[in-house]
């Protein structure tokens, strides 16, 4: 049995003796919470001397000067990843390295479930090459990707001894963790450093703002960058032009990183930290690693960075950030105008993951048919407990799609995805709430999944989204106050049947003759005008297609409707905070009027759309759609799809509500009416043309929009009963 040297134990005494560390989130650059709300810092330490915090002015002024208190910090040694780095630099630390060997990173999270001994075996046995073949012990997985030396950023690689290292780093100290909440609240703007102080020694945060800080968080349509987006060459120039520079990021956690057994609310796990001058920012020549994290940027900083000659990467930091998380404050910023303010984005989201997930496992517990083990919370306690002492504005959630085949359940019995979607919104607020001076009933928004989000549910798909809401089929309601909802049902991949191949030649032109085949297709004057700016880019089609049609590359419009909502939700404006929904609908000869609730001003919009089903290469959309002549229990059975469902024409009737033509049907009954209502996974794109990919899947092609915002309606299935339309509990619409 291998045991650890002499050295190296003399190299953790001496690393250790730092002492004092700003938790992860908490670096130079970063926007911290504008008042009314208190804005907070914290780390960790070693010791118990007392913690001194400074608040410092650009003028040199000490504005506030408090002791902060003790914390829970979640675990052995929260400041194990900091001493790795100390010891063995940046690069191959472990949680950004693809080095097949165990790193000092993996050493420090054995250590934090096993004894020392324990600990070290599990390190030896991965030392001998045979990766995969040997579990880690508690489901901890190994560094994934390429071997180092083909690695791109990467100089060096663990050594035998480093895993071991981080073992010891795990044990052989004990941090405590602290916070300090500062006395007053301050305005938005303004450029600060911060100092904490334990007497020995002093580290400190330069350039600090105050501003509105939200956290997004989810899988993989949160996670997924700007370079997938459709709109990011746009974006690049308007920040290289000089806007958007109140927009600041941090970016926590990758696929593969931060799954932990227990809450981690302290950590130093996450990306390179400016250790010798005493600050948190990036160190000069340091490789920047996607998902690394580490710092703050400012989004004019991280579009200039040089990304294939600092990292060996063909992106830079800018082109990593969540694109839905991005565009959310781009847009908020462009409806803010000239009352902008600086606006922080922290992401923390992973693909591939599921709700329970990200709940603690006490909340988790509240909702029936939900199976709780002690992995089940293991991305709350890596990815979200470590930001739970940071103040913020609000919270952006985009997820669900490996959930959509599970229990969609409903919140009026306390099951499935409809619980948990209310259960996690109400923990969130209340952990933020009582750990730091987030409101309490702070805004939280969710994006309803796109199209192709289904995994393979696609029958189940509808449902699923109505369980987004908590079953109410529209946010807010009385379960989810002081929420808001993008919809993106209408929002697929402009491309989705020629993401694998193009062989028409309509997304691409012919490599031969540089054409486009004189059959396809291209009118973006038929799209909603809100859309049309996006036109040249899904023209040209070159952001890069990741992992097919489930991540659809047209994330501008969702930030735009998240932004929509929480303007007018939040900041003061007048519009629509929510899409509109059903409110009642009744049925008049060979008509149906549809009534909908609008929260905010603005008015119904009806658009042409070819209701011709022989023009259809599915039997079914996201359109229209009326059960003609079935009973409710025909029309409601997705395995046996009754014949019955036909589309309708719809036309405007008012400013909130439509009118669906029955002419055609010859006076046969009405049993049932949905609309965004697909039972399989489709949208407002039936077409033959579309389908042999002639013509791209227009975004936002369903016919029922608003005339100001663009919003969609809200899905809806509702039975027709005595002439008058009966939504599935706990939704009404009656009226």
């Amino acid at each position: 049995m291998k045991m650890i040297s002499g050295a190296i134990m003399a190299l953790v005494a001496s690393t250790s003796g730092h002492g004092l560390m700003f938790n992860v989130g908490i670096t130079s650059d970063m926007v911290l919470q504008r008042g009314p709300q208190k804005a907070a810092v914290h780390g960790s330490t070693i010791g118990n001397a007392p913690i001194a915090i400074k608040l410092i002015d650009s003028n040199g002024k000490v504005l506030e000067q408090l002791t902060a208190e003790s914390a829970a910090a979640g675990s052995q040694n929260p400041q194990c990843s900091r001493m790795c780095i100390e010891a063995e630099g940046v690069t191959c630390t472990g949680e950004a390295s693809a080095c097949l060997k165990p790193s000092c990173d993996q050493g420090c999270r054995v250590g934090r479930y096993t004894d020392l001994q324990t600990c070290y075996n599990q390190c030896d046995k991965h030392n001998t090459n045979q990766g995969d073949d040997i579990p880690w012990i508690y489901d901890l997985k190994d560094d994934e990707g390429t071997d180092c030396p083909v690695a791109p950023g990467m100089k060096r690689c663990p050594s035998d001894t480093s895993c071991r290292l981080g073992c010891s780093f795990a044990h052989n100290s004990t941090a405590t963790g602290w916070k300090a909440v500062f006395k007053n609240s301050y305005p938005a703007g303004g450029s600060y450093t911060i100092t904490a102080s334990n007497g020995d020694q002093t580290i400190k945060l330069e350039r600090i703002t105050f501003g509105d800080v939200w956290f997004c968080s989810g899988q993989s349509n949160m996670d997924l960058p700007l370079q997938h987006s459709f709109s990011r060459e746009e974006s690049t120039a308007a920040i290289k032009s000089g806007k958007y520079s109140n927009i600041r990021f941090y970016h926590h956690g990758a696929m593969g990183q931060h799954s932990e057994l227990r809450p981690q609310f302290v950590s130093s796990s996450g990306g390179p930290l400016n250790i010798e001058g005493g600050g948190m920012g990036p160190i000069p020549g340091a490789a920047y690693t996607p998902g690394s994290g580490g710092f703050w940027w400012n989004v004019t900083h991280s579009v200039s960075v040089n990304a294939s000659q600092s990292t060996g990467l063909p992106f830079n930091p800018f082109d990593q950030l969540s694109a839905t998380c991005y565009y959310f404050a781009q847009e908020l910023t462009d409806q803010m105008g000239s009352e902008s303010i600086p606006i922080g984005l922290i992401q923390s989201a992973i693909g591939g993951t599921q709700i329970r997930q990200w709940l603690d496992n006490t909340t988790l517990s509240e909702c029936s048919m939900t199976n709780v083990n002690e992995h089940s919370s293991r991305l709350y306690d890596g990815m979200v407990a470590p930001f739970i002492n940071t103040t913020v504005t609000g919270w952006l959630w985009y997820q669900g799609e490996n959930d959509v085949k599970g229990f969609a359940g409903n919140t009026k019995n306390h099951s499935g995805y409809g619980c948990e979607q209310v259960s996690l919104v109400n923990s969130w607020r209340k952990i933020w709430g009582e750990s730091s001076s987030t409101n309490a009933t702070a805004p939280f928004g969710i994006v309803c999944l796109a199209p192709d989000s289904s995994e393979g549910g696609g029958k189940s798909l509808a449902n699923f989204r109505w369980s987004q809401t908590g079953n109410y089929g529209v946010v807010p309601n009385p379960l989810l106050e002081n929420a808001f909802m993008a919809l993106a049902f209408d929002l697929a991949d402009p491309w989705t049947h020629n993401t694998r191949t193009d062989s028409v030649n309509c997304s691409h032109p012919n490599p031969a003759t540089g054409k486009y085949n004189p059959k396809c297709i291209w009118d973006p004057s038929s799209w909603d005008q809100q859309l049309q700016v996006m036109a040249p880019s899904v023209r040209k089609n070159d952001a890069p297609v990741y992992m097919g049609s489930i991540h659809p590359r047209i994330k501008l419009p969702v930030g735009r409707r998240l932004a929509t909502a929480a303007y007018n939700l939040y900041y003061g404006g007048s519009g629509l905070r929510a899409s509109p929904a059903i409110s009642g609908c009744s049925v008049n000869g060979d008509k149906i009027n549809i009534n909908f609730s609008l929260l905010g001003e603005d008015t119904i919009l009806v658009r042409d759309f070819d209701t011709n089903i022989d023009n259809w290469a599915d039997k079914d959309s996201a359109s229209m759609m009326v059960c003609v002549g079935g009973s409710v229990e025909q029309c409601a059975d997705t395995d046996n799809y009754f014949s019955g469902w036909q589309p309708a024409p719809v036309t405007s009737n008012g400013p909130t509500s439509v009118t669906v033509d029955l002419s055609k049907f010859n006076g046969q009954s009405v049993t049932a009416i949905r609309y965004g209502w697909p039972f399989e996974d489709l949208t407002c794109c039936p077409f033959n043309t579309q389908k042999q990919g002639y013509e791209p899947c227009n975004p936002g092609a369903c016919p029922i929009i608003t005339k100001t915002a663009g919003l969609p309606a809200n899905p809806f299935y509702a039975n027709i009963r005595n002439s008058k339309c009966s939504c599935l509990a706990p939704q009404l619409c009656d009226e």
